[in-house]
């Protein structure tokens, strides 16, 4: 796979685009990218590669920066928190639908209060030293994210465990603080061997040693300013469950490091990594690359807009839904995102079980009732001015702020864009200084929206360098939180959607916040990587398994 990349070099020169991390929290995001609704590929000319469908070998060359640690549960880098899911497993996976999917774990039961869940751990799951994955190594794991040393970012999906009990070696009983119906889709996070570890070598195992995990790869080699070496795992016992022994395809994963995430898209476009995640804004520089595959998918990040209740004007809920129906989303996404964004009007990913996306009060099909409204919502003088505060780094976010205020003047509404740094417009919010302001988040892995409308239902782990969504509106609804707390408690599916259907209603007639659009994250993979190519937000690497590196490339 190297002697495509004079080629590029020749057409790239030495561009660096700067791109900031993602979150992994659930956090206000002050910079986020733009991006669209459907998964889609973005390949061109693929005659020069000859693909004789899946083989065996091969060498696939990953990006990251320098690692704080290696150990699973403790890095805050996002770049090892993903790899370090192809070599430790969790008792679930999260799927696209945001379902949890029997994986080590292959059954759970909760009792009828909602307080006791009961985890069965798959038969036959070995760490990769031949020694079997139990109960104890879950209940070590949770120990160990849980304890008051740990600065874990997995601590918000244990946050809620009051206590568990080992009955066995393959079952694990979790007692809760309150019941929470999504409790199996936090159980996401990786297992670690509890054998591996004492209370002299916590902090530094991963210095010395390499304990195995149960995933398709197992660490091989690891040098400090170079990279980490991965190997496919002879053992890996999915094989036998999925009755295809020949997987892992790539027998071998080399993990570059690098100093600055910025330097991904120019070593990926020179040949040094083979597969990088970038930001819609950057997408398309690659469309018509002929040695280069696109795939999109929605990311986690949504931007929505915040009413200050508290507003003279906005106190009024006939003045919100008119700014609400007046505000067109996919004239937005289309005109000044490129297309690359998924309207939403709830902060919870398009594609989950719970909630169907369709147009509502917010949508665009409404523009006629706001014109309508309009002459009523003068009389409340709303022709003086009202802001909408945006932070001045984000250009994209700028220029939508001010394609709102635009749509709001045709309907006789005034607004100027207000524009500052991140940290002063966080704190213009928390004051409660402001009209209106445009925000975005990272919404969590599981479909809460207590933290916006309502206060977080879940503990939530903070660290010092969170900026954690709230209810930024002030919005307090008996009803609603009502509702909040049966969604949590109620295990019946059907029932759960009916609920989250209600409070729907609820926030489309009293308006807090304007939902407007999630992006959407693309992995770029070089050609020469083939096979079952599926990102999704909760996993980029998803069927890293079934990728395999075509053998041959013909020269032009």
């Amino acid at each position: 796979m190297k002697n495509k990349y004079v080629i590029r070099l020749i057409l790239i020169g030495l561009f660096i685009f700067l791109l900031g991390s993602s979150c992994s929290n659930i956090n206000l995001n002050g910079n986020s990218d733009g991006q669209n609704n459907e998964e889609s590929e973005i390949s061109r000319d693929e005659s020069d590669i000859i693909d004789r469908g899946p083989v065996k070998g091969g060498i696939l060359q990953l990006f990251s920066t320098y690692p704080d640690t290696l150990d699973p549960v403790l890095t805050k880098n996002t770049y090892i928190q993903k790899y370090a899911g192809l070599v430790y497993e969790s008792m679930v996976k999260l799927g696209k639908d945001q379902q949890a999917v029997p994986w080590v774990a292959d059954d759970w039961s909760v009792s009828d209060d909602g307080y006791t869940w009961t985890f069965h751990i798959r038969e036959g799951v070995n760490w990769q030293d031949g020694f079997p994955l139990t109960a104890w190594d879950v209940g070590f794991t949770i120990d160990t994210i849980m304890s008051s040393e740990s600065d874990s970012i997995y601590k918000y999906n244990v946050s809620n465990i009051e206590s568990y009990k080992i009955s066995d070696d393959n079952t694990i009983v979790i007692t809760l603080k309150k019941p929470n119906s999504f409790t199996a889709e936090l159980m996401t996070f990786p297992i670690v061997p509890k054998r591996f570890f004492t209370k002299s070598n916590m902090n530094d195992a991963y210095k010395t040693k390499f304990p195995p995990g149960t995933g398709p790869y197992s660490i091989s080699s690891y040098e400090e300013e170079t990279g980490i070496v991965l190997k496919a795992s002879r053992s890996w016992w999915y094989k036998k469950v999925s009755g295809n022994q020949d997987i892992p395809y790539i027998s071998e994963i080399q993990i570059k490091f690098f100093k600055y995430s910025a330097e991904k898209l120019n070593v990926f476009q020179m040949g040094i990594v083979d597969a990088v995640k970038i930001d819609s804004q950057h997408l398309g520089k690659y469309v018509y690359k002929p040695d280069i595959v696109i795939k999109k998918y929605v990311s986690n990040k949504f931007d929505f807009l915040a009413l200050n209740m508290s507003n003279v004007y906005l106190k009024n809920k006939d003045v919100r839904r008119a700014i609400a129906s007046a505000v067109n989303r996919n004239e937005i996404i289309q005109s000044i995102l490129g297309g690359n964004a998924v309207p939403s009007d709830l902060p919870i990913i398009p594609g989950s079980w719970i909630y169907s996306y369709t147009e509502n009060a917010q949508g665009n099909e409404l523009q006629d009732k706001s014109r309508e409204q309009a002459g009523a919502v003068s009389s409340y003088g709303i022709n003086a001015r009202l802001e909408i505060l945006v932070n001045q780094e984000n250009e994209t976010r700028v220029k939508v702020a001010e394609k709102i205020s635009e749509q709001l003047k045709s309907i006789g509404i005034n607004c100027v864009v207000k524009k500052a740094e991140w940290k002063e417009v966080l704190n213009l919010v928390r004051r409660n200084k402001y009209d209106i302001a445009l925000l975005g988040c990272t919404v969590p892995s599981i479909p809460d929206i207590s933290y916006l409308y309502s206060s977080w239902y879940l503990p939530y782990h903070v660290t010092s360098s969170d900026s954690v969504t709230y209810n930024i509106a002030g919005f307090n609804n008996m009803q609603i939180n009502e509702y909040i707390n049966r969604m949590f408690a109620e295990n019946n599916t059907e029932t759960r959607k009916k609920l989250l259907s209600d409070i729907k209603g609820i926030i489309d007639d009293e308006v807090p916040y304007i939902g407007l659009y999630f992006y959407c994250d693309a992995m770029l993979y070089d050609n020469g990587v083939r096979g079952n190519l599926d990102p999704y937000t909760w996993n980029e690497y998803n069927n890293v398994a079934e990728w395999y590196i075509t053998g041959q490339r013909e020269s032009n």
